[in-house]
């Protein structure tokens, strides 16, 4: 049985917040790895790391970001409980679009499966641009898993559409050795 929708969409704060409270966003973060996992498509080249190693991993680049000042986290709470969260850096401009020498890179974005479609994503993003607008930065970049079509519909409506396609495969042996 799912849990009943909202009436309409929930009250919710979004608030940028310090490494402190990385901890908070580990459940939205292993709920968005496995979501990515289930849809993700290239499973028999390099399978998804479990949630929790996938967190320790992805927590402590937040981490360094966090320390460098590069990056910044915000939380989507309601009720006191983070709902939804969104993590954003800076970093160089991209070498061959004409972005300005700085731009962002949006790392992740997560909200409670139950409260998908009710605007939450939309206000992390909003808070983002805001941010990101004010600190004179106009471009974004982001990934997203191959198959998430939701998420590419998603970042679509935001103006940010598919520039680059990522791939990944596994080295082959040189010739003549076994494997």
């Amino acid at each position: 049985m799912t849990a009943p929708r909202p009436a309409g969409p929930p009250e919710v704060e979004i608030a940028e917040v310090g490494a402190e409270r990385l901890d908070d966003i580990e459940r939205l973060w292993c709920d968005m790895h496995e979501h990515d996992a289930a849809v993700g498509g290239v499973r028999d080249i390099a399978p998804f790391r479990a949630a929790g190693d996938a967190w320790r991993r992805g927590r402590g680049r937040f981490e360094s970001w966090m320390a460098a000042g590069t990056g910044r986290l915000l939380i989507a709470e309601r009720d006191g409980s983070p709902v939804g969260f969104a993590f954003f850096r800076t970093c160089a401009g991209d070498p061959g679009f004409a972005t300005g020498e700085r731009m962002a890179e949006l790392v992740a974005l997560s909200v409670e499966p139950e409260l998908r479609r009710w605007g939450v994503g939309s206000l992390l993003m909003e808070a983002v641009e805001d941010r990101l607008s004010a600190a004179g930065i106009d471009h974004i970049a982001l990934n997203v898993v191959s198959g998430n079509d939701d998420a590419l519909r998603f970042y679509e409506r935001w103006g940010i559409l598919p520039s680059h396609v990522r791939c990944l495969g596994r080295v082959m042996p040189p010739a003549g050795d076994d494997p």
